[in-house]
């Protein structure tokens, strides 16, 4: 007999600039909800807080593209992966940030909140 399901993971994080604090400059989100001038670019680490109770740390790296979009790279040490290629990175209407992650079958979606971003990470996961 075979089982088919699907796993659903959903891991809020905060994640903060990488790197020494002070190099860079905090980052005000913008008063207006101008799409464009919200700067998500850099490279960002997170811990995600698994439903297990087990934390995973992450590293994003936000390039801006052409056309509004933006290349993002996902790094996860304690796995061994590196350089994991997110698709279709852009900020939506509300000013949110989001990248997927198709070979893994997952979706990031973030938010400015001064010098931080804060999201989520959704994953599922066919057994």
């Amino acid at each position: 007999m075979r089982m088919t399901g699907w796993l659903l993971a959903l891991c809020a994080i905060m994640i903060s600039a990488c790197g020494p604090k002070d190099t860079q400059q905090a980052k005000e989100p913008p008063a207006s909800s101008d799409k464009a001038s919200l700067d998500f670019t850099g490279d960002w680490g997170a811990t995600l807080k698994l439903p297990t109770g087990a934390e995973l740390g992450i590293i994003l790296h936000i390039t801006q593209a052409e056309d509004s979009m933006f290349d993002v790279t996902m790094d996860v040490p304690q796995q061994g992966a590196f350089g994991l290629e997110g698709e279709n990175g852009h900020v939506d209407d509300q000013g949110r940030f989001q990248v997927e992650y198709s070979k893994i079958g997952a979706r990031i979606n973030l938010e400015r909140s001064g010098d931080k971003l804060i999201g989520v990470f959704f994953q599922g996961l066919p057994f």
